[in-house]
């Protein structure tokens, strides 16, 4: 069954590029943050654990892959229950079952995450070349982004130009008491990872929901509604109706597992500011994101560009 499906996505280019696949383990995927436990020794539950939320994760992103599918191909994949019921057969055997198990389980501790470098670029040192550009349009990007900073927002821009995108009213935050709750009881599992309901989410998502003051002097500055449109070849965003989009991840910080909030907003463009901006082009945006301490509270804000391929996650929509 994966093989074929494999097979299909990949003819029909629409493979997700959000978790890298495990060789010989299609039912399975990665990233770096899970990645990161094969280092452990883990407990036969934290193992268990572990294994389950790479088959997570591949679900999702076959899941996703075949809804990219063309109608006509998309009809004749298995169904969600069905590559779910093969995914947990071959699961079982091969760790749990299977006189190779732990043959199985040494080959995934050894594991590398799929790389998007180029060998040939590689070996004409390309890739070297072009990090001392790289190092010098990042240390000025930096330079700009602290002295804007420093200056207060009535001094940047002139307020009849602001729009503000906020929560909508009624939303109902919660106390930081049940924050704190809600956050010590999802580390309530062997691996130690904050484990929370979707519903529990949507509470995190609404209690830290930035306010956006965006100074708009073009088009190119409003928020929009990420879409395609048949027949165009790129993806366009829609500023009648402004949007702003929401997902959750992991990272490792002290030897600690935390939980990240990403909010994510869409411009239409992101115009050149000088002859050569490797930054401008067709589609801008922009991830503000919250990372949580163990207790609840705010570990660091940190802002960063997003790139065109994030459109590919599947983004919730939180109100404006």
């Amino acid at each position: 069954m994966f093989s074929n499906i494999k097979k299909t996505i990949t003819d029909n280019h629409t493979q997700d590029a959000q978790a890298s696949t495990i060789k010989n383990f299609p039912y399975l995927r990665n990233n770096r943050f899970l990645a990161s436990f094969r280092q452990q020794t883990l407990s036969d539950l934290a193992f268990k654990q572990w294994i389950n939320q790479m088959e997570a994760i591949a679900l999702q992103s076959i899941q996703i892959e075949i809804h990219n599918l063309p109608p006509t191909i998309k009809s004749s994949m298995p169904t969600k229950q069905q590559i779910k019921n093969c995914s947990q057969q071959l699961k079982k055997q091969d760790f749990f079952q299977s006189k190779s198990r732990f043959s199985n389980i040494s080959q995934l501790k050894t594991m590398t995450i799929d790389e998007e470098y180029q060998t040939w670029k590689r070996f004409f040192g390309a890739y070297w070349l072009t990090s001392w550009g790289m190092k010098l349009g990042i240390h000025q990007m930096h330079k700009t982004i602290k002295a804007t900073y420093q200056v207060s927002l009535d001094k940047l821009t002139d307020n009849k130009r602001l729009i503000h995108y906020v929560p909508a009213e009624k939303i109902k935050k919660s106390s930081t008491t049940n924050i704190r709750k809600m956050i010590k009881n999802s580390y309530n599992n062997d691996l130690k990872i904050p484990q929370l309901s979707n519903s529990e989410l949507s509470q995190l998502f609404e209690n830290f929901a930035p306010i956006w003051a965006i100074d708009v002097k073009t088009n190119q500055d409003k928020i929009g509604n990420p879409q395609w449109i048949q027949g165009m070849q790129q993806a366009v965003i829609d500023i009648a109706h402004p949007n702003i989009f929401h997902y959750h991840s992991h990272t490792r910080f002290n030897h600690k597992n935390l939980l990240q909030l990403n909010y994510v907003i869409w411009f239409p463009s992101r115009p050149a500011e000088s002859f050569i901006d490797i930054l401008s082009g067709h589609l801008d945006g922009l991830i503000w994101r919250v990372t949580l301490d163990e207790d609840g509270s705010v570990l660091v804000y940190d802002p960063f560009i997003t790139a065109a391929a994030i459109i590919n996650i599947i983004l919730q929509k939180i109100c404006v």
